[in-house]
């Protein structure tokens, strides 16, 4: 039986989008095939249990990450973790092991691209640290994603991206070797939905405040 280590980087923990898309990869594989291991990373760095965690990751198989982009890169908390491991890794003169490494990363913009430099920071880490960087999923609109699960006709929309989210899964099953692209996907019209939706959140924010619709459009100078 293989490791899988889901390393969750967000501050949030089980309440954030980024456990969401753990589960979504772990509910997917068999548990006969596999031994689970989760990880928070922040509660990890403030529970002062990283060594345990560290040691739970050196016997893995596969590391999966999932965190949200934060100010266009990786959280804070989670790069912290990170440079730890490097010092742990390091630390060991006979670590080598052929860990494979894959990313979820989730923002809100609906344009999933923009997460491209928290993707080479995570292939760096790897680089630096001597473990096998695979490739990574980067799904815009995370919030929608996350959503799904109660408002049932989102999932309709989500397709795109839980066929991209799985490629980690086919990957890891059949061991591929071949170098992979990075993936990227968003829901169906999230762009059109987060405009209706922003629009809706400023008319209400609007009307709280005792002003109409159409003093949003007004012309603070003339």
């Amino acid at each position: 039986m293989r490791n899988i280590c889901f390393i969750n980087g967000s501050p949030k923990g089980e309440k954030a989008n980024s456990y969401f898309f753990i589960k979504k990869l772990q509910n997917a594989m068999n548990d006969t095939n596999y031994n689970k291991y989760f990880i928070h990373a922040a509660s990890s760095i403030y529970s002062g249990k990283w060594e345990g965690d560290f040691n739970t990751m050196d016997t893995a198989d596969v590391l999966i990450f999932s965190f949200p982009l934060y100010i266009y890169c990786v959280p804070g908390l989670l790069m912290r973790f990170l440079e730890d491991y490097y010092i742990h890794i390091k630390g060991q003169s006979n670590f080598y092991k052929d860990i494979r490494v894959y990313a979820v990363l989730n923002c809100a913009f609906p344009e999933p691209m923009i997460t491209n430099e928290a993707i080479r920071v995570i292939k760096n880490f790897c680089l630096r640290s001597g473990l096998k960087w695979r490739f990574s999923i980067s799904i815009g609109a995370g919030g929608l994603v996350g959503a799904s699960e109660k408002i049932k006709f989102m999932d309709s929309l989500c397709t795109k991206v839980y066929d991209s989210l799985y490629e980690i899964n086919r990957d890891i099953e059949t061991e591929a070797t071949v170098a992979v692209e990075n993936k990227y996907a968003a829901p169906s019209s999230s762009i059109l939905l987060y405009g209706r939706m922003g629009k809706t959140n400023w008319i209400k924010a609007a009307m709280k405040n005792g002003l109409s619709e159409e003093d949003l459009y007004k012309k603070p100078y003339w």
